[in-house]
């Protein structure tokens, strides 16, 4: 009987810790996280891909975007393939922003593209 009682002491305490410390962990999770500074002209692609495990999460998206030369857009589509943000840059233009979307569960893709720019970007896409 005492070792009963241990065992369950010991089971007990255990997932009290467990408890705690998933209570201290973040919800939210970076999805994506891209950053460029470029000082001479230059011109890329990128697309990135995230998951939205559960209809219920919302995405939050936050753009930073400064371009002195040149052009530069982004977009974030959902998994039915609808562009739901987008932004279109030319020299001179800052874009500073977090804004939040609905997640729809699936795939999402997110797509950068800068032709000729002088300037920086940083997009974090955190699931919460």
């Amino acid at each position: 009987m005492k070792k009963l009682i241990r065992q369950t002491y010991v089971l007990t305490s255990l997932l009290i810790l467990i408890l705690i410390l998933l209570s201290a962990c973040s919800s939210r999770q970076v999805k994506l996280d891209w950053q460029d500074t470029f000082t001479e002209p230059k011109t890329e692609s990128k697309t990135g891909f995230f998951n939205v495990e559960a209809a219920i999460d919302t995405i939050e998206v936050n753009t930073l975007m400064d371009i002195s030369a040149g052009r530069g857009e982004y977009q974030v589509i959902d998994p039915a393939g609808t562009v739901v943000l987008s932004g279109k840059l030319q020299a001179g233009d800052t874009l500073n922003e977090t804004l939040p979307l609905i997640g729809i569960k699936g795939s999402w893709t997110f797509y950068i593209f800068i032709e000729d720019a002088v300037g920086k970007y940083h997009f974090t896409i955190n699931v919460k």
